[in-house]
Protein backbone atom coordinates (compact mmCIF):
# COMPACT_ATOMS: atom_id res chain seq x y z
CA UNK A 1 0.00 0.00 0.00
CA UNK A 2 1.63 3.45 -1.18
CA UNK A 3 -0.10 6.04 1.25
CA UNK A 4 1.17 9.27 3.13
CA UNK A 5 -1.06 7.66 6.39
CA UNK A 6 0.72 4.56 6.38
CA UNK A 7 4.49 4.09 8.48
CA UNK A 8 6.15 0.79 8.80
CA UNK A 9 8.62 0.52 10.89
CA UNK A 10 11.26 -1.93 11.41
CA UNK A 11 12.54 -3.37 14.68
CA UNK A 12 16.16 -4.25 15.31
CA UNK A 13 17.65 -6.64 17.70
CA UNK A 14 21.55 -6.41 17.90
CA UNK A 15 21.03 -5.43 14.18
CA UNK A 16 19.11 -8.12 13.20
CA UNK A 17 15.20 -7.32 12.00
CA UNK A 18 13.27 -8.97 14.58
CA UNK A 19 9.78 -7.11 14.29
CA UNK A 20 7.57 -5.01 12.63
CA UNK A 21 4.80 -2.58 12.88
CA UNK A 22 3.02 -0.33 11.03
CA UNK A 23 0.93 2.80 11.62
CA UNK A 24 -1.96 3.92 9.90
CA UNK A 25 -3.27 7.43 10.32
CA UNK A 26 -6.86 8.61 9.57
CA UNK A 27 -7.81 12.14 10.86
CA UNK A 28 -7.49 12.35 14.53
CA UNK A 29 -7.16 9.07 15.36
CA UNK A 30 -3.95 6.16 14.16
CA UNK A 31 -4.41 2.64 14.06
CA UNK A 32 -1.98 -0.34 14.79
CA UNK A 33 -2.83 -2.21 12.42
CA UNK A 34 0.15 -4.70 12.16
CA UNK A 35 2.41 -5.77 14.82
CA UNK A 36 5.08 -9.06 15.33
CA UNK A 37 8.30 -10.52 15.83
CA UNK A 38 9.61 -12.83 13.26
CA UNK A 39 9.80 -16.24 14.61
CA UNK A 40 13.22 -16.40 15.58
CA UNK A 41 12.41 -13.91 18.22
CA UNK A 42 9.09 -14.87 19.99
CA UNK A 43 9.85 -15.84 22.98
CA UNK A 44 12.32 -13.53 23.89
CA UNK A 45 10.31 -11.21 25.45
CA UNK A 46 10.76 -8.42 22.91
CA UNK A 47 7.01 -8.07 22.69
CA UNK A 48 6.64 -5.56 25.24
CA UNK A 49 9.63 -3.71 23.39
CA UNK A 50 7.86 -3.57 20.12
CA UNK A 51 4.42 -2.12 21.50
CA UNK A 52 6.39 0.25 23.45
CA UNK A 53 7.85 1.46 20.25
CA UNK A 54 4.82 1.30 17.91
CA UNK A 55 3.12 3.52 20.85
CA UNK A 56 6.13 6.02 21.12
CA UNK A 57 5.55 6.61 17.55
CA UNK A 58 1.77 6.80 17.27
CA UNK A 59 1.70 9.08 19.93
CA UNK A 60 4.34 11.61 18.40
CA UNK A 61 1.18 12.00 15.94
CA UNK A 62 -0.58 13.48 18.89
CA UNK A 63 -3.85 11.22 17.95
CA UNK A 64 -7.01 11.18 19.77
CA UNK A 65 -7.18 8.26 20.16
CA UNK A 66 -5.13 4.95 19.21
CA UNK A 67 -6.12 1.50 18.10
CA UNK A 68 -4.41 -2.04 17.64
CA UNK A 69 -6.36 -4.29 15.22
CA UNK A 70 -6.00 -8.07 16.43
CA UNK A 71 -7.21 -11.54 15.75
CA UNK A 72 -7.14 -15.16 16.89
CA UNK A 73 -3.93 -16.57 14.93
CA UNK A 74 -2.23 -13.75 16.62
CA UNK A 75 0.12 -15.23 19.61
CA UNK A 76 -1.49 -16.30 22.95
CA UNK A 77 0.68 -13.38 24.88
CA UNK A 78 -0.23 -10.72 22.48
CA UNK A 79 -4.21 -10.13 24.14
CA UNK A 80 -3.00 -9.92 27.46
CA UNK A 81 0.12 -7.96 26.89
CA UNK A 82 -1.68 -5.35 24.88
CA UNK A 83 -4.64 -4.92 27.98
CA UNK A 84 -1.55 -4.60 30.62
CA UNK A 85 -0.14 -1.76 27.62
CA UNK A 86 -3.62 0.09 28.26
CA UNK A 87 -5.48 -1.30 25.39
CA UNK A 88 -9.13 -2.49 26.22
CA UNK A 89 -11.29 -4.22 23.87
CA UNK A 90 -13.96 -2.49 22.40
CA UNK A 91 -15.24 -4.62 19.42
CA UNK A 92 -14.97 -8.01 19.05
CA UNK A 93 -16.25 -9.44 15.73
CA UNK A 94 -16.25 -13.76 14.42
CA UNK A 95 -16.23 -13.89 10.72
CA UNK A 96 -15.37 -17.58 8.59
CA UNK A 97 -11.98 -17.44 7.65
CA UNK A 98 -11.55 -16.19 3.60
CA UNK A 99 -10.75 -19.10 1.28
CA UNK A 100 -9.14 -18.55 -2.06
CA UNK A 101 -9.69 -20.99 -4.84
Amino acid sequence: MNSKNLETWIANFNGEPCGYFELLRDGKELRITLLGLTPDFIGKELGSCLIDAALEKAWNHAPQRIFLDTCSKDHPNALPSYLRHGFRIIRTEFADELRIR
